[in-house]
């Protein structure tokens, strides 16, 4: 055919045989599933438009996507999987053999490439094969794109290698932090023969994470962290917050020269008045790559500074409530009916010290009442009293 266009909203286009779209193939609705028959646009002016997510050509069988490049020529092959768009983009240099390049995905990454052991950990869940009409003569830059969903567990953009194979794995020479969020992007050139490409991960992370812990003594907070297989490993910054969101730096610690295969950290967080602090620990090793520990919080204990009180006990109409504050902070005050209902709230502000609040009990019934107290750190009191 010399164009042909996709305008299908339920279901999907499977080809019974091989198409060949002369011109122009338009994906305006829906997808097209190749099952084992090729797509081929012959020739060097042939495009592809209107493709994305949900409009892409499934090539996950032995069918596969041709497209004819002139040497020095881009272009992109907006296939995917039943369940992800995966498209790959090639880039032939000038110095190439013009030559009909076929592009099918496989949704699972094998120890030799579509062979062997599935690989469940540190790599995108996904392998480009990509074949030549004329063996050798190219020189192109493979650009690969896979949306979130693929990551396995253990992969990290920030070592992500663009791997090839071919009688065996080759990963290029450097770690390529990923671009984009989601879907994200690597690009690596330089590739004279075309064969299965993958996003896998090379390196070993410089840290691995045990355990971090925390603990409030003598108005300090003590932290403690747990690493073990440790290599390259340059410092650890200490990090802290009030809300848990937003952190700021506090100190650091340097990493030993010669980690062991478990390694015990400490820090020292002094005259913290807050009365919850969260706390992580940013790993930074030598190549300026860094993680993050889990993010812990401390509960600072003894938010009331003096006793608690309400006076008059039994009351009329006002009584004066006593509240004692290591620091700044607000309290919530509600009071409670004799079934534990709450009556009323009140948000106050303490100050360091004692504090006197006058509060009016008019319009309470009379009878039995409780008063309680909420602190930021989330303690509480309750006190019992009568209004005549």
């Amino acid at each position: 055919v010399f164009s042909l266009v996709v305008n299908k909203f339920v279901g999907v286009v499977t080809t019974s045989s091989v198409v060949t779209v002369n011109t122009a193939l338009t994906l305006t609705n829906g997808k097209i599933q190749l099952s084992s028959f090729d797509l081929i646009l012959p020739g060097a002016a042939a495009a592809i438009s209107g493709e994305g997510p949900t409009k892409y050509i499934i090539a996950q069988s032995s069918g596969r996507l041709t497209q004819m490049f002139p040497a020095g020529s881009t272009k992109l092959f907006p296939v995917g999987t039943t369940g992800a768009y995966m498209p790959i983009t090639i880039a032939l240099t000038a110095g190439s053999t013009a030559d009909n390049l076929s592009v099918r995905l496989r949704d699972t990454l094998y120890t030799f490439g579509e062979s062997g052991a599935p690989l469940t950990n540190s790599v995108v869940g996904g392998l480009w094969v990509v074949s030549e009409g004329v063996i050798g003569g190219s020189n192109a830059t493979i650009t690969l794109q896979w949306p979130q969903t693929l990551e396995l567990p253990g992969f990290n953009r920030n070592f992500s290698r663009l791997g090839a194979y071919t009688s065996s794995w080759e990963y290029g020479p450097a770690d390529i932090p990923a671009s984009g969020t989601n879907p994200y992007t690597v690009s690596r050139g330089g590739f004279t023969s075309l064969a299965a490409f993958a996003v896998t991960q090379l390196a070993t992370l410089p840290v691995t994470w045990v355990s971090l812990t925390g603990k409030h003594i003598d108005g300090n907070n003590k932290l403690e962290w747990t690493t073990m297989q440790e290599q390259d490993n340059e410092y650890f910054e200490v990090q802290a917050s009030a809300n848990g969101r937003q952190f700021y730096h506090i100190g650091r610690t340097t990493a030993p020269v010669n980690p062991s295969s478990l390694n015990i950290y400490q820090f020292l967080h002094r005259n913290v008045g807050a009365p919850v602090t969260y706390y992580r620990i940013k790993q930074v090793d030598k190549n300026g790559y860094y993680t993050f520990s889990p993010i812990i919080n401390i509960q600072t204990p003894g938010t009331v500074a003096g006793k608690t009180s309400l006076s008059p006990n039994p009351l009329a109409t006002t009584a004066t409530l006593t509240l004692g504050s290591k620091y700044q902070q607000q309290v919530q005050l509600q009071v409670l009916n004799v079934l534990g209902r709450v009556e009323r709230t009140l948000t106050k502000t303490l100050l360091p010290g004692s504090n006197t609040i006058t509060i009016d009990f008019t319009h309470e019934a009379p009878g039995i009442h409780y008063m309680e107290v909420r602190y930021a750190n989330g303690t509480k009191e309750t006190m019992k009293f009568i209004k005549l």
